[in-house]
């Protein structure tokens, strides 16, 4: 029951649980990820799954443990390195805590975005929602779908893409096509007028238009030149198709 529920992560805070918990799951990734030992995957699925149990539905240990797990990089990083696992059920567990930590909370969806950790972690969602792309019923599939849905519905879309952005490549990224893909089945599941788009989301989307069409143009001349070389048309092809694919 609730009372029982609330009592358990009252305690977990209080014995500072959190800590013995990662400890447990930075010993096993490296195991599981080599995949000579299926026990340590069931350990790091019942790690994951009681980090989830403690964020869930608390608000306070959504701000001591988040402002800490938000705020690391590279090694340290614990949800990345959960997020890279492949493994379904563990990938279920990482979504879950992002999904627990942004819902109803502007506050918590923005610093996802805006921090590295947050977006790095982002783009794997987007990534791994690219290979559940012929399984759109899997739970994962729905559960990063949501989580997009959630940020879009904070108006978060234009810094979400934005973040995605590579300043070396002047077409999409294919981490910004999923989340033009996401954006795209939005509007149509929520295309009566009680939902309209926001004015910012407008202008975003009109600028975004206005920059494509140009480079789409440039790069259709540099395709049908002669002076590119072979080596360089897979190149040319790749980028045309992104442009495209986001227009």
């Amino acid at each position: 029951n609730v009372l029982a529920a609330d009592e358990n992560q009252k305690k977990a805070l209080e014995r500072e649980w959190i800590k013995p918990i990662e400890q447990i799951l930075w010993h096993c990734l490296p195991k599981a990820k080599r995949g000579n030992d299926t026990e340590f995957i069931e350990i790091i699925r019942s790690g994951t799954q009681a980090l989830s149990n403690i964020i869930t539905g608390n608000s306070f240990t959504h701000e001591l443990i988040w402002n800490d797990l938000l705020n690391r990089s590279g090694s340290s990083d614990l949800l990345r390195a959960l997020a890279d696992c492949d493994d379904d059920l563990m990938l279920s567990n990482c979504l879950t805590i992002v999904h627990n930590y942004i819902y109803e909370n502007e506050l918590r969806s923005k610093t996802l975005i805006n921090s590295e950790p947050g977006t790095q972690l982002l783009k794997k969602f987007l990534e791994k929602a690219e290979t559940f792309h012929e399984d759109e019923i899997s739970e994962n599939f729905k559960l990063i779908y949501t989580i997009v849905f959630r940020l879009i519905d904070f108006d978060l879309f234009p810094a979400l893409y934005d973040s995605l952005d590579q300043p070396s490549k002047r077409v999409p990224t294919q981490q910004q096509i999923i989340l033009l893909k996401f954006l795209d089945s939005k509007f149509h599941a929520t295309s009566d007028a009680s939902n309209p788009c926001s004015i910012l989301l407008c202008t975003f989307l009109s600028r975004l238009f206005n920059a494509l069409c140009p480079q789409a143009i440039y790069l259709m001349r540099q395709s049908e030149s002669t002076d590119i070389s072979g080596e360089d048309k897979p190149q040319e092809i790749e980028d045309t198709r992104s442009t495209f694919t986001g227009l």
